[in-house]
This record gives structure tokens, C-alpha cells and sequence, in this order.
């Protein structure tokens, strides 16, 4: 019996596959971007972002929190091949069957008296056309979120749900929030090839020397929004990363002058004792005994700031040190 392929290689394949659009030569099918959050005090979660361009268009996907970067990737690659393959596949294959002519089927006659009457309100006429002809959309009702891009251009996010998974589209930039809105809806019916927008945009074969996302508008840092990636978790978990790649730098920069089990920093704390608000004023000694090095971070509220802060001088001093080892003549 052979062994299967997995699912970060079955998405290339999938993603390598199409006729209309193939990728250039040299051009990466699948790019990884990582989100990190702190589990507990002692472990860390990572969700995989997987960037990849479909029949010309770019799209982000995003699996769920793992206890590795590689199982994060495995997820977020079978979640994908399961919307795109598993969902529109059936969806396409019910359609056929049906031959093409269901209850919610819209002409593109009935799409214009629509947008006709909306003329004033893209937010009414996409959520009347999702609600009414779209099953792909099951009902749901389009959320928008309007942005301010460069130069007093607008742009739109119309968030929906598309065969029971929540999908983020976005409109191009535009000199008003009414064209911006009304730009954001058609590509919407575009995305979902509803009659009469089908030829609207022409996507465009890339060139090798694009990325998967050159030329979207979607920001990729807050794209995605749900409970478990607030702020304060994303920084937390940024915090926590730091610390470890500084320890990590320093590890392998005295490897040889360490003795075994010896840790290569050491960690001390001063408070103000003058100080009565909260949280109290702390200053982070980091001592590096194997280099002869001590740094002091400067007076911060809160603990966590203050070792940031410590953290932050040390780095400078790896940079520094790395950078005259660079300058230094061979001989």
C-alpha cells in the first residue's frame, strides 16, 4: 500500500494545476506566514497563514491554533483543500445536476432592476442579492468595514459567509466611500461569478517576479478577527518570542564558554520603593556572566515592560557586536 500525500503537498498540486493561470517558473505555489499566541506560562500556539494565488486571484487561509508551526501548517492546508476542493467541488457538481436552473437561480435582468433600485445603497443591494439568490451565501448578511487608504482614497471589506465559511473581500481604492462601497459589492459578485458580472474584471497571469498578494488591498495583519488573537494575546505572545530568540542568540554566540547546564543570562529586578501608583515602577538588570556584561533597563511601569526594555539593550549589543565583527578586516 503507497502512503499518501499530505496535505501541504496535495494544496501545491491543487494550486499548480490550473490551465488558465499557471505560475511562472521559479514561483513559490504555497507562502507561510505564522501567528503566535502564549497557550500558558509555559507553552506556546501557532495558527499558519498560507498564501497562494487560484485562477488568478489571491487568497489568504488560515487554520486553527496548534501546539507546532508544522501541524499549523498541515491544518491550515487541509482546511483549504477542504473548502475548495470538498465544498465548491460538491457545490459545482449539485449545480450540474440540477442543470443549472435552481430556485435562487438570478438572470442578470432581475440582478440590474436591483441594483437599479439600490442605486444609492451598495450595503442594501449586495445583502438583497446574498439573502435571495445566493445560496452559496445561505442567507447571511454581508458586514463592512470601510478603510481610509494613501492620498484620500477609500477602500472596502465586505466579510461573508460562502458555503459556511467566513470569507473577507476586498474592494479597490477609490475617491469616495460610495464608490469604494459600490466597488467592494461588485467584486463580491464577480468572486462568485453571479450573470452579469462575470466579465467585470480580468484577472491577470502573474509574472515571477510578483508575490501572491501584489496589488490586494486586504491588509494582511488584522484580516483575521476572532476571540482568541486580541492584542494583548499577539503581544504577549510577541514578548515571549523575543526573549527566546535573545536567549537563543546568545546561546550560540558563547556556546563554547558555556559550561554545561549553565544559564547564559540572569535575570534581577529593582522596584521604586518611593513609587505608590500601579503598577509599580520596576528596572531589569540582565547579567551575562560568560561575556562579563550587564544591562539595565530604564525605570518602566510593570515588570513585563521592564524586562522588554532590558531585552532591547541587549539586542542592541548583539547588533553592534555583529555588525563590527562584519566590518572587521580578514587577514
Amino acid at each position: 500500500m503507497f502512503p499518501t500525500k499530505g496535505p501541504i503537498a496535495m494544496l501545491q498540486e491543487f494550486v499548480q494545476s490550473s490551465k488558465d493561470f499557471p505560475l511562472p517558473p521559479n514561483y513559490s505555489a504555497l507562502r507561510w506566514s505564522f501567528d503566535t499566541r502564549v497557550a500558558s506560562k509555559a507553552a506556546l500556539e501557532h495558527r499558519a497563514v498560507v498564501n497562494f494565488v487560484l485562477e488568478g486571484v489571491p487568497h489568504l487561509a488560515a487554520g486553527t491554533w496548534q501546539p507546532s508551526k508544522k501541524l499549523s501548517q498541515r491544518d491550515a492546508a487541509d482546511r483549504a483543500l477542504g473548502f475548495f476542493v470538498g465544498r465548491w467541488g460538491a457545490r459545482l457538481l449539485q449545480h450540474e445536476e440540477e442543470g443549472g436552473d435552481d430556485d435562487s437561480a438570478v438572470s442578470s435582468h432581475e440582478l440590474g432592476s436591483q441594483m437599479l433600485h439600490h442605486a444609492g445603497n451598495a450595503e442594501v443591494f449586495l445583502e438583497k442579492v446574498c439573502q435571495t439568490y445566493l445560496q452559496e451565501c445561505g442567507g447571511s448578511s454581508p458586514k463592512w468595514t470601510l478603510h481610509r487608504a494613501a492620498y484620500g482614497l477609500f477602500f472596502c471589506v465586505v466579510e461573508l459567509d460562502i458555503l459556511g465559511v467566513p470569507h473577507k473581500l476586498a474592494g479597490g481604492h477609490c475617491d469616495t466611500e460610495q464608490a469604494a462601497r459600490w466597488d467592494a459589492a461588485k467584486r463580491v459578485l464577480w468572486y462568485l461569478q453571479c450573470p452579469g458580472f462575470e466579465d467585470l474584471y480580468q484577472a491577470q497571469p502573474l509574472s515571477s517576479s510578483q508575490g501572491g498578494l501584489e496589488g490586494s488591498t486586504l491588509p494582511q495583519d488584522d484580516w483575521i478577527c476572532d476571540d482568541d488573537s486580541s492584542t494583548e494575546a499577539v503581544e504577549e505572545a510577541k514578548r515571549k518570542t523575543m526573549a527566546m530568540r535573545v536567549q537563543n542568540r546568545l546561546q550560540q554566540k558563547f556556546a563554547r564558554l558555556l559550561s554545561p547546564g549553565q544559564s547564559v543570562w540572569e535575570w534581577s529586578y529593582e522596584a521604586d520603593p518611593n513609587d505608590g501608583e500601579w503598577p509599580p515602577l520596576f528596572k531589569a538588570i540582565v547579567a551575562v556572566p560568560v561575556a562579563n556584561k550587564k544591562f539595565v533597563g530604564e525605570w518602566t511601569r510593570g515588570q513585563r515592560e521592564a524586562q522588554f526594555d532590558a531585552i532591547n539593550k541587549v539586542i542592541q549589543y548583539l547588533d553592534a557586536n555583529e555588525a563590527s565583527s562584519q566590518e572587521r578586516p580578514k587577514r
